[in-house]
């Protein structure tokens, strides 16, 4: 989405941070995942499950968070290289996806059906179908197009 050094230090940790603070679990969904790792697997849920978000929040909350992304992390400098993280074409595409965040191109869509469920797995917990737009013939982690 916006290019940066492959080799800056700072990379892992902003790309970690964007895809944290883009991607929000549902806090209906959050609790139940939560008591179910403490129960099982005597693990929080942000030690479990982390990396897999279920939904992405309007842009009056995904605006400012990635704009204090961008803030902290686009004017960084690498260790080795002295170079910011953000060169001059990566400011103007994240002013665009901050665009898109401001018109609400990047938030789930209330009432827009995203997922359907998928069953209960084994330890009680909703597994989900994703339905954005890849469809099986494609390949990916996506579903068939609805």
């Amino acid at each position: 989405m916006i290019p940066t050094s492959l080799g800056h230090g700072l990379r892992p940790a902003y790309l970690n941070a964007l895809r944290d603070h883009i991607m929000h679990w549902d806090p209906e969904y959050r609790g139940v995942v939560d008591q179910t790792c403490r129960d099982v697997f005597k693990l929080t849920f942000d030690q479990m499950l982390a990396r897999n978000p279920h939904y992405v929040p309007p842009a009056s909350v995904l605006v400012p968070s990635i704009t204090h992304i961008f803030s902290t992390f686009g004017h960084a400098l690498d260790a080795k290289t002295n170079l910011p993280l953000f060169t001059a074409q990566a400011w103007e595409k994240a002013n665009a996806v901050l665009e898109l965040a401001r018109q609400g191109y990047l938030s789930d869509n209330p009432g827009i059906v995203l997922y359907e469920k998928a069953g209960i797995d084994k330890y009680g917990l909703q597994k989900w179908k994703c339905l954005h737009g890849t469809n099986n013939v494609e390949g990916g982690p996506h579903g068939d197009i609805y």
